[in-house]
């Protein structure tokens, strides 16, 4: 099914011949999707309206999603599986100070790049603790006429290199020195912190500060109401009761009769 610039809904039937039982399941269809429409448009007209600023002075716990990795590295070990690489070639004079200057700006302004993910002796769950500040340096190494094939070989290096989630920081910053006038950035990322879509915003919030710095400039950014602990506290508190009960049995009955082993193949890196 196609939505056209006109917003009706479009499909295509055999011998363009519409029957009746086709009719009334389109009608059906197009009625479920303006009620999905409808509650997605409620849901997103200001999302962080009913979050509340989660209190910093107990503990903080992690989403959902966090725990899912975070318990996955548990089993696993330090792991670069869940390490969220990016990298640009730069041509011209690139000022380093001015890169580091405003990566500490980025990690002042978001709690997630200072954040820790750490048990207690008494509590067995984890916590999202969020450190004062944190030191990430930009490394950087001469590779003085290097070709493509070496310098993605270094990257991958990195790439590889383990984050330990209970000490952090979990994100770096690496340099490749080519030429006297080119260069590569390369910034990784554990993704219990960031996602593909946050990387986005974080690139262009750099590269915004970079400018800003480097122009010797005040940086100017919006004000950030809300920070993902606020939004994993409130996960949290909204997902219990009936409603995680519910959200349960759904997928027991769903999954029931399941096979107790994935017959994967292991032989793959």
């Amino acid at each position: 099914m196609l939505r056209d610039n006109a917003g009706e809904l479009k499909v295509s039937a055999p011998q363009g011949v519409l029957t009746e039982e086709l009719r009334e399941q389109l009608n059906s269809s197009k009625a479920q999707l303006i009620e999905l429409l409808r509650l997605a448009d409620r849901s997103q007209a200001n999302p962080s309206a009913s979050i509340p600023k989660a209190n910093r002075d107990q503990a903080i716990p992690l989403s959902f999603a966090q725990q899912r990795m975070w318990i996955l590295e548990e089993l696993e070990g330090a792991s670069s599986v869940y390490n969220i690489p990016w990298a640009m070639r730069i041509r011209g004079n690139f000022d380093a100070v001015a890169l580091e200057q405003s990566i500490v700006t980025l990690t002042r302004r978001h709690e997630s790049l200072r954040t820790v993910f750490r048990r207690n002796e008494t509590d067995p769950e984890p916590h999202q603790h969020i450190l004062e500040s944190v030191n990430i340096p930009v490394a950087t190494i001469a590779m003085p006429g290097a070709d493509d094939a070496a310098i993605q070989q270094q990257l991958e290096a990195w790439s590889r290199e383990p984050f330990a989630l209970e000490v952090g920081p979990l994100f770096r910053v690496r340099l490749i020195q080519v030429g006297e006038n080119e260069c590569v950035l390369m910034m990784v990322m554990h993704h219990i912190i960031s996602d593909a879509w946050s990387l986005d915003v974080l690139q262009s919030e750099l590269f915004g500060a970079f400018i800003a710095v480097s122009e010797g400039e005040a940086v100017q950014l919006p004000e950030t109401d809300l920070q993902y602990a606020d939004y994993a506290a409130w996960q949290r508190s909204h997902l219990q009761g009936d409603d995680l009960e519910r959200q349960l049995s759904y997928w027991t009955e769903q999954l029931a009769g399941a096979a107790p082993l994935l017959e994967l193949p292991t032989d793959k890196p």
